[in-house]
């Protein structure tokens, strides 16, 4: 996306914003409203308060036209699987139909398995995507330049941004992300769990500084999204016990042998 920025045109009318390529990202717990005024907001259209379904659809597709989009980008997908009740999920779910029959424009839906099960439970949606690909489990972080590093990192600068946590001072990030994979299985379900449990806590708690401590609480207190076999809880592990499971790990966990 960086590749391909936005950009503002003067034209007789005003400005006309153009974008490239539409990221749309809305948080959790969404619904059809949510879903659409974030892509307003992208492309640059005024969707007004009073507007009904079918009409803030049609000003989304003018909208995509005007802003020259090429390409339309769904992430963090479990919009939809987690959007308030099945009535939410079906009005989004056939928003997002409408999308992909009328815009002309490829789109692409980036989520975890279990989130994407929408396109394979409606017949019509599944029938519209071309290709469902799963994402292969990671490989254990050995170095900062490991995308499991990269992505542990991402998530907690959505920490910092979407929930106002910061991490203790003391924190090791390379560590920090060998015990998430190892919580997780190396998998995109499990490293969203394990964080989105600690930031409830963290949240409940009134907390704006996290420590390994409170990721071990959490861990301990929520059933774990993989069960790694005699390694305990991953938070507590000391460093040199760490390190050795580190090197037990050169695939993924779930093919490692």
């Amino acid at each position: 996306m960086s590749n391909h920025p936005s950009t503002v045109e003067k034209t007789e009318r005003g400005s006309q914003l153009h974008v490239p390529v539409a990221h749309i990202r809305v948080r959790t717990a969404a619904t059809l409203k949510d879903f659409i005024s974030e892509t307003c907001v992208v492309i640059g259209v005024i969707p007004g308060s009073k507007s009904s379904r079918a009409e803030l659809t049609i000003k989304v597709l003018e909208g995509l036209k005007a802003a020259r989009t090429k390409m339309f980008i769904v992430d963090e997908t479990n919009i939809v699987h987690d959007s308030k009740g099945p009535a939410e999920r079906i009005h989004i779910r056939n928003f997002i139909k409408e999308l992909v029959d009328e815009s002309g424009i490829p789109i692409v839906f980036v989520g975890t398995p279990s989130s994407m099960s929408f396109f394979k439970s409606d017949g019509q949606t599944h029938g519209r995507v071309e290709e469902y690909v799963e994402v292969p489990p990671f490989l254990a972080p050995t170095s900062k330049d490991t995308p499991m590093f990269k992505t542990v990192k991402r998530y907690l600068e959505f920490f910092a941004e979407d929930c106002q946590l910061a991490l203790a001072k003391d924190f090791d990030l390379l560590g920090f992300s060998q015990r998430i994979y190892l919580a997780s299985g190396g998998r995109m379900g499990g490293i969203k769990k394990v964080f989105v449990d600690c930031a409830k806590d963290a949240l409940k708690s009134r907390k704006s500084t996290l420590t390994l401590g409170d990721f071990a609480a959490s861990y301990k207190r929520r059933k774990a999204p993989f069960e790694l076999p005699s390694s305990g809880n991953p938070f507590m592990l000391e460093a040199s016990s760490l390190a050795g499971l580190m090197k037990k790990y050169p695939r993924p966990i779930e093919t490692a042998s």
